[in-house]
């Protein structure tokens, strides 16, 4: 384990650094109040960090999510042109109001997706696709970066 402070590797100590608890070495404990051994400490609430590590180590389920197709009103304009329809008779077959038709063809209106299911079961279209973010999995090695000791002035004392 690496001091939180200035990342040295080494002999660890639990400190309360301005009321925060930190592992911190030897050499950065020297300004702060120790609370103990770095491994004596942390036996004693090992059981609640297991379940805290477990719960936050278990990767999210990426649920893909449905979206419609930007080019929607144009592919059901043209699917009306080719069943050679006017907007009202259109309307009719999707059960739809005139208005709302004449709406989602000049894309002045946005439709749900419930909306979309049906008229793509009716006019046999693809009007939505299913977009899942592929998985990232992150891996947290410590290499060269910053500490918090990297931001922190101690003042040494006379």
């Amino acid at each position: 384990m690496l001091c939180e402070l200035c990342g040295k590797q080494g002999e660890l100590f639990k400190a309360k650094v301005e009321s925060t608890e930190l592992t911190v070495c030897k050499n950065c404990s020297k300004y702060r109040k120790v609370l103990g051994h770095a491994d004596s400490l942390s036996t004693k609430n090992s059981q609640k960090s297991k379940q805290v590590l477990q719960v936050s180590q278990q990767p999210a389920i990426n649920e893909p999510e449905e979206f419609i197709l930007s080019n929607y009103s144009e592919l059901i304009r043209k699917k009306r042109e080719q069943l050679k329809l006017n907007q009202e008779d259109f309307a009719k077959l999707l059960n739809e109001k005139l208005s709302i038709l004449h709406k989602i063809e000049t894309n002045s209106f946005e439709m749900s997706i419930e909306q979309a299911k049906k008229f793509e079961k009716i006019l046999h279209l693809k009007l939505v696709e299913l977009f899942k973010e592929p998985d990232m999995k992150i891996l947290h090695e410590k290499k060269e970066g910053f500490t918090l000791g990297d931001f922190i002035k101690v003042k040494k004392r006379n």
